[in-house]
């Protein structure tokens, strides 16, 4: 997926100085491999961005930036994540539903002369002794 413009640099700004938010940058012999920008947003977890590089997909790095992003929100208190992504983002949503998080709604948007789709998925988590589960 790409954007036709380019976040603004204040909007980073203020999100990497505001600690609700995690930045997360995964990387393998010096070389970045895939990110996750997220932040609380209503009580829950906003996952806003996640990328992984061609080269490293299916290979376990996605599970893991996921994971520790849901595990340092944890800690902030929220016990829900939750993404939007698009239905024809087909390897994003398999990669989602198969690290727990489950499809919750499915908006479509029909306005002349856009028509979208934009599902809902989300993860409810709680804690023991440092580990997480999901239910």
């Amino acid at each position: 997926m790409h954007f036709k413009d380019i976040y603004p640099v204040e909007e980073v700004k203020k999100r990497l100085n505001n600690k609700e938010c995690v930045y997360l940058v995964g990387k393998e012999d010096g070389q970045v491999v895939g990110f996750v920008f997220a932040w609380v947003s209503e009580g829950g977890e906003n996952l806003h961005w996640m990328g992984l590089a061609p080269g490293y997909r299916k290979k376990g790095y996605g599970e893991k930036l996921l994971m520790e992003t849901i595990k340092r929100f944890m800690e902030k208190g929220c016990h829900e994540a939750k993404l939007f992504t698009y239905p024809s983002a087909k390897e994003a949503y398999h990669f989602f539903k198969s690290t727990g998080l489950k499809l919750r709604g499915l908006l479509k948007l029909d306005l002349w002369p856009f028509f979208w789709s934009i599902m809902l998925l989300l993860l409810t988590v709680f804690s023991t002794k440092g580990k997480f589960f999901s239910s």
